[in-house]
């Protein structure tokens, strides 16, 4: 006797039609043509990227996860264009030593939320992508800085050290 699983169908992240997932796939798309067409030069087009923040967001609803709010957040268009404007601003050169790439020498830079990312949420009540993206104070760019990884490293709230510190 075969036993039926309790398999349920899911929505396409291109077209909108629904399908049942094969073994062995992720289960995003419908087919690899869906799939392809949610590319453009290699990145997702800004529509695709938006439902999938709606997915993202659609989960943290049910699952009550923050970490899929924060990579919402982080995915967004408006966090991508913060972070372009803070680099601008510095232009491209680290805050604290100074360096940037060139002559060969490729830095990795981050744009780090002074008063940080985790306590504008938790001060603001953000709880869903639409408050975010009207929180003023998660985008003022005055709350932005250049920083090269060592540099970022170093400082309280990197990976956490914060959160840690408080308890």
């Amino acid at each position: 006797m075969i036993q039926s699983k309790n398999i349920t169908k899911k929505q396409c992240l291109s077209c909108a039609k629904k399908f049942m997932p094969t073994r062995g796939s992720v289960g995003k798309y419908c087919s690899q043509s869906c799939y392809r067409k949610t590319l453009k030069n290699g990145w997702m087009t800004p529509e695709i990227n938006e439902k999938r923040i709606e997915t993202l967001i659609k989960n943290f609803d049910i699952k009550g996860r923050k970490t899929e709010l924060n990579k919402a957040i982080r995915s967004s268009c408006q966090y991508s264009n913060w972070r372009s404007e803070v680099f601008e601003r510095d232009d491209y050169a680290c805050v604290e030593c100074n360096t940037r790439s060139g002559n060969g020498k490729a830095i990795t830079l981050n744009a780090d939320h002074i008063k940080t990312f985790a306590i504008i949420l938790r001060e603001n009540n953000i709880d869903s992508l639409k408050r975010a993206k009207i929180c003023k104070e998660l985008w003022d760019i005055k709350n932005g800085r250049t920083l090269c990884v060592e540099c970022h490293k170093q400082t309280d709230t990197f990976a956490r050290k914060l959160n840690k510190s408080l308890c």
